[in-house]
């Protein structure tokens, strides 16, 4: 039997809901924290952040509709983390951006400077933590 802990942000909020038949109760309680207002994330056509810029700050799955070309070879994420894809539509190669600066595309292990749309990561606002006490198929919060 698993007994699990949540830590949650703001304790003000209602307490989450369990499923005891379900082996890790899986967390069914309001929708998770979600902080796309935050996260910003700018593409540069050039190197180095030069050129043309594009700053968004939710999902764009074509670049090309915001007036922008699909060549990004520098990008800054100012806040939050960011799935970007080499094509449009969410499609193509997916690269993991987090938060800093990327002067040149290589920087984000990409073999080009294609890139079409992306995405915030969502983060959900709570943590489970499990950990073994004595005893054969014992578990407790901690």
């Amino acid at each position: 039997m698993f007994h699990a802990e949540v830590l949650r942000d703001n304790p003000s909020k209602p307490p989450p809901t369990f499923h005891p038949q379900l082996p890790l109760h899986v967390w069914t309680g309001p929708h998770p924290i979600h902080s796309s207002l935050l996260d910003t994330i700018v593409l540069y056509e050039g190197k180095c952040f030069t050129g043309r810029k594009l700053e968004l700050c939710s999902d764009c799955d074509n670049f090309q509709d915001r007036g922008f070309l699909n060549r990004v070879n520098s990008v800054r994420v100012e806040s939050g983390a960011f799935v970007c894809f080499d094509h449009p539509d969410f499609k193509g190669q997916q690269y993991i951006l987090e938060h800093g600066e990327y002067p040149d595309f290589q920087r984000w292990n990409a073999h080009n400077d294609h890139m079409g749309s992306c995405r915030p990561i969502r983060m959900v606002g709570l943590c489970l933590c499990l950990k073994e006490t004595p005893g054969p198929g014992k578990y407790s919060a901690g």
